[in-house]
């Protein structure tokens, strides 16, 4: 990593997508706190911002759909970085076919237009799923490719073709850089994305997945955007890891700070073959109780670990465990209920 002058970099202007959205609002909380000062964001307009009202009021909102290439190069004209947040999480029942369409038209758009438009640095969000997983147990590392094995996802697909679009664009000569996180916990509306895991366990699940997995807390991600925005670190990806997790552990971690029982029976590989005939029976008690299998597959199943080596060493990382990290956002929820 080569480091660049950090007040002339703060004076660009940075276009966040999925400003509304619960990591969006974190990236753009943590860089107007960096004291970056020309910040836009895009929003489809579906949510409330989370953001603290006086940051809310020095970032310039675009209220547009990212399929619409019209819209986004007049919304990209004079833009020098975009921070490409904006997506699916593997956490929302409401993920499908169309959505995976619109991240990638989406993610075209942005690209081909910030080509054209002499963007100095693209910063795109991924996701650890885009690596893939081979093999049952296995630990991964930004050397990982994608290898469409059964332990891979519907969601790592979509993310990994997101990924080949940026790559694409970067042999092109688009200056990039790719953030893998693990899974992403913190504070945020309960109904969408990762802290749906909040209103999930609420609904007193019966079985949780045998699997473990890279978890990371929302602010460690945002910090990592800053961190590539304050220097120059494109051509590479990076995984953002604070802790590898059982998602039994988890599960029981965020359980005790809301109050309400974890999931106590074991969700085994054998236990996906009564799926088809619990859904037919009780198709409501499956789309509350078993919405992350649609998404996740098989990958729930795998005891996956995630190197963070690369994000400590040339980023400077210093990760918030997650027991921390679900602490304050359970703190967060008692003091907002």
């Amino acid at each position: 990593m080569i480091n660049a002058p950090v007040q002339k970099q703060k004076e660009r202007s940075i276009l966040v997508t999925g400003g509304t959205g619960f990591l969006g609002s974190s990236i753009l909380d943590a860089l107007w706190n960096a004291g970056f000062t020309a910040l836009h964001a895009v929003s489809r307009g579906i949510r409330t911002s989370l953001l603290p009202e006086v940051v809310r009021r020095d970032v310039k909102w675009h209220l547009a759909d990212l399929s619409d290439g019209g819209a986004v190069e007049d919304i990209l004209s004079g833009i020098q970085a975009v921070v490409h947040a904006a997506g699916p999480s593997p956490f929302d029942s409401n993920n499908g076919k169309q959505q995976i369409r619109m991240l990638q038209q989406g993610t075209e758009n942005l690209v081909n237009l910030s080509l054209d438009l002499g963007v100095k640095h693209f910063v795109h969000i991924s996701s650890v799923a885009a690596l893939g997983i081979r093999k049952r147990e296995e630990c991964i590392t930004e050397e990982q490719i994608y290898s469409h094995s059964r332990f891979d996802s519907p969601f790592g697909l979509a993310k990994f073709m997101a990924e080949q679009t940026i790559w694409r664009a970067h042999a092109e000569g688009l200056p990039v850089s790719v953030l893998n996180p693990g899974y992403v916990l913190g504070a945020g509306d309960w109904h969408y994305s990762s802290p749906s895991l909040m209103h999930w366990l609420a609904q007193k699940p019966f079985f949780y997945p045998v699997g473990r997995t890279a978890w990371v807390g929302s602010r460690d991600v945002a910090q990592a955007v800053v961190k590539l925005l304050e220097g120059e670190y494109t051509g590479q990806r990076c995984i953002l890891s604070a802790d590898n997790l059982p998602f039994h552990q988890v599960f029981n971690l965020i359980a005790a700070e809301t109050g309400v029982d974890a999931p106590s029976t074991a969700f085994s590989p054998t236990a996906k073959f009564l799926l088809a005939t619990m859904k037919a029976m009780w198709p409501r008690m499956f789309s509350e109780r078993f919405f992350f299998y649609n998404f996740l597959g098989e990958s729930l199943f795998a005891d996956a670990s995630y190197s963070s080596d690369l994000s400590k060493h040339q980023l400077g990382i210093r990760y918030t465990s997650i027991r921390d990290v679900i602490s304050e956002v359970g703190a967060l929820s008692r003091k907002n209920t």
